[in-house]
């Protein structure tokens, strides 16, 4: 249970401190590149993601793949790739646009790479 905690807890804290680093960055002079925020994005789940996702391999090497960790870490593992993909495409296409993303636009969208990863192995964790 402590591995669901401290991942809720990294979550919480990884999103207060690059909120906040966003929020000071946007509000710099001179403009920066729609990928910074995006990436910012991107390492406020990171740590929460990690915590569950080693989780799930357990700590005892074994001979046979089990399925309770194998499948939720493959599929979270291919879901943060997927995401990285569609959203730094994404960010991509809205900084060549006339109008580009704000920088929360930019941050959600980094957000959205992991949140569905996270929680798949969240949930993984949490039912084996």
């Amino acid at each position: 249970m402590w591995v669901v905690v401290a991942s809720l807890v990294l979550a919480f804290l990884g999103l207060l401190a690059t909120r906040t680093a966003v929020a000071n960055l946007a509000t710099g002079a001179h403009a920066r590149d729609p990928h910074v925020y995006w990436v910012l994005g991107v390492v406020a789940l990171l740590p929460a993601w990690l915590v569950p996702f080693v989780a799930l391999m357990g700590s005892v090497p074994t001979g046979r793949i089990h399925l309770g960790w194998a499948v939720p870490w493959a599929l979270s593992s291919t879901t943060a790739l997927i995401g990285a993909i569609v959203s730094e495409a994404t960010v991509r296409r809205g900084a060549e646009a006339s109008s580009p993303r704000s920088p929360a636009q930019c941050w959600r969208l980094g957000l959205g790479w992991f949140s569905p990863a996270w929680l798949i192995a969240l949930l993984g964790y949490a039912l084996r």
